[in-house]
């Protein structure tokens, strides 16, 4: 389902591959290649045995009997056990050393059917994580609310939301396929407590530990825009305002940020250049943040509103608590989760290597968004234009 989601205003890496075979190893985007799952899905061999067997035996896969041109391997196992056990227990460890002998094994066969030499591997990851020192129940909160959970079969209920020490708040406007106004999320009917209507966006601060809030404007167009961000002061209660304005697609892309009182992201403190209500790109986000605390962080949240599927409020806790909190349902006591934005928790694992044409190299930052691009740049392919990423190769 949600190879059809995604619509036909982007293209997978396959897709962008053109008519060559692409071979996807468990991961759900498939779209534009010949995909295959593991039968056992606690078993991560088969992922890395199906690879191999699309260079062994390529006619088990393609009529033509020619190797892919563009193949991704998905593994969720790394993933799951962090949230569960963590980043530093021996299950999670051994689980990432047994990837690397299946890795290892995988490129044994590329060598030895003649293919390595000509072969560009990509391994990255999709996000940081870390360890918050406190697990709350958030279903009291709702409660005492009124907010009753979402209910996907009838379509009752007042919200949904999925949140870990990131809270991504879906309410219903006209109906639920409809964004709610702003003056909706203040005088919002309640289901819980004999249909009461509260303010959301004042009631969502009582959340112990919220520290941050985000929402669009009343007036949100895809091609220009502001967003409202809030940050909450620990010691005083007091709550400050800023605002990010976007304009453009893409990657031209260009979003700058103000604020009154107080800088909602500390951004003051550590860069020498004034950059208050100057209009940036991606990019030069990126070089600006790359080493502080929410890098990049006003590029990406009109990003995420501009999706007409994206959430109504997001708020964050910053790291702690977290809550576990997803569709209705408490899911555990784990206190291992990730997206707060901060600089620990989002360096992630990006390395390309194989053939000996690749130059050799080592970048102080990057984009996860890079990966696509650079590989297409070493087919000679240029990305579709939804791409926003860019080439390593053409990083200074």
């Amino acid at each position: 389902k949600i190879n059809k989601d995604i619509g036909k205003n982007v293209r997978t890496i396959f897709e962008q591959a053109g008519d060559n075979n692409c071979f996807s190893s468990t991961s759900f985007l498939f779209r534009g290649a010949h995909f295959e799952i593991a039968d056992n899905y606690f078993n991560i061999e088969p992922i890395f045995t199906n690879i191999a067997k699309a260079f062994t035996n390529p006619k088990s896969f393609f009529s033509n009997n020619e190797v892919p041109t563009v193949t991704v391997g998905y593994i969720p196992h790394t993933d799951d056990l962090m949230h569960e056990k963590g980043f530093a227990h021996p299950d999670y460890i051994n689980m990432i050393i047994k990837c690397d002998q299946y890795l290892g094994s995988m490129l044994a066969t590329l060598k030895k059917t003649g293919y390595y030499d000509s072969t560009a591997i990509g391994i990255i990851t999709d996000h940081g994580n870390f360890e918050a020192d406190t697990v709350l129940n958030l279903e009291p909160f709702f409660k005492k609310n009124g907010l009753v959970p979402y209910n996907p079969k009838d379509g009752s209920g007042d919200f949904d939301v999925n949140f870990g020490s990131m809270g991504f708040f879906n309410f219903h406007g006209e109906t639920w396929y409809h964004h709610p106004t702003q003056k909706e999320l203040e005088y919002y009917t309640v289901s819980g407590i004999g249909k009461n209507k509260i303010n959301l966006i004042k009631t969502l601060w009582e959340i112990p530990g919220v520290r941050l809030m985000y929402y669009r404007e009343n007036e949100f167009m895809p091609d220009k825009g502001q967003i409202n961000v809030f940050r909450k002061d620990e010691k005083t209660g007091k709550i400050y305002e800023g605002k990010i304005y976007y304009e453009g697609f893409g990657k031209e892309q260009k979003t700058k940020y103000s604020y009154d009182q107080i800088d909602i992201f500390d951004y003051e403190t550590h860069l020498k250049e004034p950059f208050q209500n100057k209009a940036y790109p991606i990019d030069e986000w990126l070089n600006l943040t790359n080493q502080i605390d929410f890098p990049m962080v006003i590029d990406q949240i009109p990003r995420y509103f501009k999706n007409p599927r994206s959430c109504d409020i997001v708020v964050s806790t910053l790291g702690d608590p977290v809550f576990n909190y997803e569709h209705g349902k408490t899911g555990g006591i784990s206190p291992f989760s990730h997206d707060i934005g901060l600089r620990k928790s989002m360096i992630v694992p990006f390395i390309i290597g194989g053939s000996p044409e690749i130059p050799s190299n080592e970048l102080a930052y990057c984009k996860s968004t890079d990966m696509v691009p650079t590989l297409l740049d070493l087919l000679g392919i240029t990305p579709h234009s939804s791409v926003v990423g860019k080439s390593v190769l053409k990083y200074k």
